[in-house]
């Protein structure tokens, strides 16, 4: 893995990891003091402090689908529909159980209070906001049906399941 510098003209520094990457979750600045959570596809997320190894790896059950850090905690959604949440040195806090596969997640930042929360989408359209402090779910908003690329325009729009076409 490579850690370009701010202007993205050189290599700042290279890291040798044991499987390839797929995900990777970043906080902190560069020159200052700044985490790397990179999750492999051998179920497998190292942990980086500034550049380097910090800690031994986490070694996750099942295949992760998501990865996001808030806070002090990392999140990873796992193929099993669970949210497994650990501390940045790489200790288990807790699991979330969801009734349906998480497709994505992202930090959410409240502005005007500072606070931040776990947003996680779902496969069955919901979109789970929780409070990262103590896992409670705050919200849930249903989307209804996923979006689909309809075949009639070449895939280039998406268009609501059972909506017809522009």
């Amino acid at each position: 893995m490579f850690i370009l510098s701010p202007d993205a003209t050189g290599i700042t520094q290279r890291i040798q990891l044991k499987s390839s990457p797929v995900f990777l979750a970043v906080t902190g600045v560069l020159d200052g003091e700044h985490r790397i959570a990179v999750a492999c596809r051998n179920r497998t997320i190292y942990l980086l402090k500034n550049g380097q190894l910090s800690g031994g790896p986490i070694e996750l059950e099942v295949q992760p689908v998501a990865l996001c850090i808030v806070n002090k905690h990392i999140f990873v959604g796992c193929m099993n529909s669970t949210v497994q949440a650990y501390q940045l040195r790489g200790r288990k806090s807790y699991t979330l159980y969801m009734p349906s596969p998480v497709i994505a997640m992202e930090q959410l930042f409240h502005p005007l209070t500072g606070s931040k929360a776990l947003l996680v989408s779902l496969a069955n359209g919901e979109v789970r906001l929780y409070n990262e402090a103590n896992k409670f779910l705050i919200s849930v908003v249903r989307q209804g049906s996923m979006p689909t690329i309809s075949p009639q325009t070449g895939g280039d729009s998406p268009t609501p399941a059972g909506a017809a076409p522009p």
